[in-house]
């Protein structure tokens, strides 16, 4: 799964939910601005105005698993539960990319592995200033950068 196709999945987990959740519009009309600043206070669980990876990566997990469940399984030839070198390349993945991925050093990916990678590529693009937290520009940015 490339970031833009992670990222596109994201923000149409929140679109819908945003959609779904949607009572201040008026005859049906729905503000952009108005939902993207609903979907970033849907993330910022302690609403301080900032994501930081922890509230980023509990929301994607609720939300998205099943994609990188389905991701993780198209990738996995031999369906021994890991992804080797050969196996992650087939989606591009860099030499370099599959190292950091690779957190035990066993020359495979497990899924927990695959998703913690995913998650941190994800929020690190997101986060354009890297402070480590993702705030309403940033977001906005990202969405609207698709």
């Amino acid at each position: 799964m490339n970031m833009k196709s992670t990222l596109l999945i994201l923000s149409l987990s929140v679109s819908a939910f945003a959609l779904a959740d949607n009572s201040s519009g008026s005859e049906g009309t729905i503000d952009q601005n108005d939902m993207l600043v609903d979907e970033f206070n849907f993330i910022d669980q302690n609403r301080s105005d900032t994501v930081d990876f922890n509230e980023f990566y509990a929301f994607m997990m609720d939300s998205d698993i099943r994609m990188l469940q389905l991701e993780f399984k198209q990738a996995d030839r031999n369906k021994d539960r890991l992804l080797s070198f050969d196996e992650a390349n087939q989606f591009d993945a860099t030499l370099e990319e599959f190292d950091l991925a690779d957190e035990d050093r066993s020359g495979h990916v497990d899924l927990e592995e695959f998703a913690s990678f995913t998650l941190h590529s994800m929020f690190n693009s997101a986060d354009v200033n890297r402070d480590q937290y993702v705030d309403l520009p940033e977001f906005k940015l990202v969405q609207t950068d698709e």
